[in-house]
């Protein structure tokens, strides 16, 4: 999968937004299919167990960083890091490769089965998207990125 520069994925692609619209704190969850799906799920306040069955698993892992999440997070200029939560367990499942996962991870090893894509502070709490705007925003940055492989019915 070829892996865009931080500069293909400019501003542009998330667009200027001046006012935003409140929405109840969500998360996107991206299937191996590339299906995204918009989650109300308040993650900042649910344990990690709780957020492994958005995922249908047992335990979550947090991609605290990679090149291509801080490039979606530099380009829709947001305060907190964009954060990816994988199944801990899926090196011991039979799971369909997630292509759109695997390219926002940005390394040679795939990532396996569905996931969350969330936010995240310097000290590692996580948080949910609170604005439609900004997940919108993200689910863009992320379709375009990934060549469309990206996609929602859920996004207008």
């Amino acid at each position: 999968m070829n892996i865009p520069e931080k500069n293909e994925i400019d501003r542009a692609s998330c667009g200027d937004v001046k006012s935003k619209h409140s929405i109840a704190p969500s998360v996107l969850v991206i299937h191996p299919s590339g299906q995204v799906d918009f989650v109300e799920a308040d993650v900042s306040v649910m344990s990690s167990q709780e957020m492994a069955r958005l995922i249908d698993t047992f335990g979550v892992d947090a991609v605290h960083y990679s090149g291509p999440l801080a490039n979606v997070t530099k380009a829709c200029q947001l305060e907190r890091q964009v954060t990816m939560y994988v199944d801990k367990y899926s090196a011991f499942k039979s799971l369909d490769d997630n292509a759109v996962a695997t390219t926002l991870y940005g390394q040679s090893d795939e990532v396996r089965g569905a996931v969350i894509i969330a936010l995240e502070d310097d000290k590692y709490d996580t948080y949910s998207f609170d604005t439609k705007e900004d997940i919108e925003r993200i689910f863009e940055a992320i379709s375009k990125m990934t060549g469309g492989l990206a996609r929602s019915s859920h996004h207008e």
